[in-house]
């Protein structure tokens, strides 16, 4: 997509910041790849807030699992506003059509059930198990 440069952003830095996004989020959200820069850039789109720091950031959305998807779940559901040469809009319009076609949403919510019937039916076992031994 051909972006807008803005008055301190070029249309490089935007690209550059589409790439950093991406591989963020193939790479699984990790420490490494949250650097200051990225941070800094990701906490002013997709109406993000700073969480104080780039450690609290990271860790309200991307410590869990559930919080990896309640961030892609909001990233998808944000709609971007503003001026393309006064904000990086258009980049987000991107990212959320990025994410939307990477099926990672899909993804995402099928690992969660899985887990959640795991969890559930190990639960199960445990509570048959008790009240077994209390019948003998």
């Amino acid at each position: 997509m051909n972006y807008t440069a803005t008055k301190h952003s070029t249309v490089e830095d935007k690209n550059n910041f589409k790439k950093q996004f991406i591989r963020f989020v193939e790479n699984g959200f990790k420490w490494g790849d949250f650097t200051n820069d990225f941070y800094h850039r990701l906490m002013t789109c997709f109406g993000h807030i700073a969480h104080f720091n780039r450690a609290g950031f990271h860790a309200y959305w991307f410590q869990s699992s559930e919080a990896q998807l309640r961030w892609v779940e909001h990233i998808i559901e944000y709609v971007p506003v503003g001026d393309p040469a006064f904000t990086f809009s258009d980049v987000e319009t991107d990212l959320r059509k990025w994410l939307w076609e990477s099926g990672l949403l899909e993804r995402m919510e099928a690992d969660k059930n899985v887990a959640t019937e795991a969890a559930e039916r190990a639960e199960l076992a445990r509570l048959q198990a008790k009240y077994q031994e209390k019948k003998s």
